[in-house]
């Protein structure tokens, strides 16, 4: 018994060293583990973990389901896109040397050109006048009166009397044209470009031309201008000193404006 006491304590005593070895060796990798955890990563170790993080996560998420172009999710709603015009809907554009020789058609001047209107007929004394001048060499007159400062509906008026409208009217030679323009002034006009007083453009230029200048003449007074407009200065000077600043011819002229004028304020 006592032999094999002695043998076991020898066995221990001998083993011993070795459990003391294993138990430092134990102990040290222990705080070479927690030290480790401690110490802050490098940049490519933490990207490493960040990529690894973020794989785990997308592949963890649950799919989303396709949708077909044009749809909506549920409690969303799509942008508008514009919609394709439909070959069926789209004219072809007009030449462009062919635009650039035709004209536009003067009902859309009209709408260009505020203040301008087409005049088909004029009341004065209870008569209706019929005006057959065309809508072309209207708003030419428009512009002419646009350019020379008078009022467009005060030079139709002067064409209305003088010609009845007629751009044919030829006058009687001395008198001639739409505004019974004098041809001994013709020398005069041509300094503003008027050369042919048959030709019923220029002879409307004419008109607001001289219409302007006896405006200017008398101060402004209508009556007055066309007085002189008619008769010529000298003439219209004569009933003046008389006292007399009307006429048959103005008030009829007048009377032919403010009708235009009241047409087109209706």
């Amino acid at each position: 018994m006592r032999n094999c006491m002695g043998n076991s304590k020898k066995r221990w005593l001998r083993v011993l060293p070795n459990i003391v070895c294993l138990t430092l060796i134990f102990v040290m990798l222990t705080n070479v583990s927690v030290t480790t955890k401690s110490l802050p990563l490098s940049e490519d170790e933490s990207g490493a973990q960040q990529s690894s993080a973020v794989l785990t996560l997308l592949n963890e998420a649950p799919e989303l389901p396709e949708l077909d172009a044009g749809s909506e999710t549920e409690g969303e709603t799509a942008l508008p896109t514009a919609d394709a015009p439909d070959a069926s809907d789209v004219s072809a554009a007009p030449n462009a040397s062919e635009s650039a020789n035709e004209q536009l058609s003067y009902s859309t001047l009209m709408s260009l050109n505020n203040g301008f209107y087409y005049y088909t007929y004029c009341n004065y004394n209870g008569q209706r006048h019929t005006i057959d001048l065309s809508e072309e060499l209207q708003l030419h007159t428009f512009r002419m009166a646009q350019k020379y400062g008078v009022q467009y509906e005060l030079v139709m008026a002067v064409m209305g009397v003088e010609s009845g409208w007629d751009e044919d009217d030829r006058g009687n030679g001395t008198f001639v044209g739409l505004g019974a323009i004098y041809v001994a002034q013709l020398k005069e006009l041509k300094s503003i470009g008027i050369t042919d007083l048959y030709d019923p453009k220029q002879n409307i230029e004419a008109i607001c031309y001289y219409l302007r200048y006896k405006l200017d003449y008398v101060g402004g007074n209508e009556h007055m201008a066309l007085m002189c407009y008619n008769s010529g200065e000298a003439g219209a000077q004569r009933y003046f000193n008389r006292g007399i600043y009307q006429s048959a011819y103005s008030k009829k002229v007048i009377g032919f404006r403010d009708s235009m004028i009241a047409i087109k304020t209706e």
